[in-house]
């Protein structure tokens, strides 16, 4: 695992001066306001925040699920 570790912090260590020296841009205050809102009414809808909260709350279900199941002990004699 250290192999892998080392070989990934090289590769970062290799490729820093070209992020750090990447360009920014700047996008217009028009552009930005007109993209927020156009995100913020798509969330407000009923149908969409449902779908996000479903989402995410299957797998945190399972993931209850899986942690309660832990709490209960299993058997304690085998079967012969």
């Amino acid at each position: 695992m250290k192999k892998i570790y080392l070989g990934l912090g090289a590769i970062g260590a290799a490729l820093l001066p070209f992020v750090a020296g990447a360009q920014t841009f700047d996008v217009p205050t028009s552009t930005q306001s007109s993209l927020t809102a156009n995100v913020t009414s798509q969330l407000s809808q009923p149908g969409v925040l449902g779908l996000i909260l479903l989402a995410v709350g299957i797998p945190l279900f399972f993931y209850v699920v899986h942690k309660v199941m832990g709490l209960i002990p299993g058997r304690t004699s085998r079967r012969v």
